[in-house]
């Protein structure tokens, strides 16, 4: 009997809160561009000491590119990678 209580309770505290969340909820979808994750690599390699540590043990940091560059370098990789793996005989197991 308690039980029941306490789940018509919670019933009727959470109706009005789901209520009022559907008439607040947006028309049209929402459209959010984010370029990177918060605190992802590209925030990382800002860091000075990061940046120190890396150069330190030879690591290069390449510079950021958009997208589209990033795409043409990869097929400019993978055309001249296929010729050469092609060439070798190298094949698949």
């Amino acid at each position: 009997m308690k039980m029941l209580a306490r789940c018509t309770l919670a019933a009727a505290c959470l109706a009005p809160a789901l209520a009022a969340t559907a008439a607040d909820s947006p028309t049209r979808t929402v459209t959010m561009v984010v370029p990177f994750s918060p605190g992802g690599p590209t925030d990382a390699l800002k860091q000075p000491e990061l940046r120190r540590t890396l150069l330190t043990q030879g690591l290069e940091i390449a510079p950021s590119i958009s997208s589209e560059q990033l795409g043409h370098f990869i097929q400019t990789e993978v055309t001249k990678w296929r010729a050469v793996v092609k060439s070798s005989g190298a094949e698949i197991d």
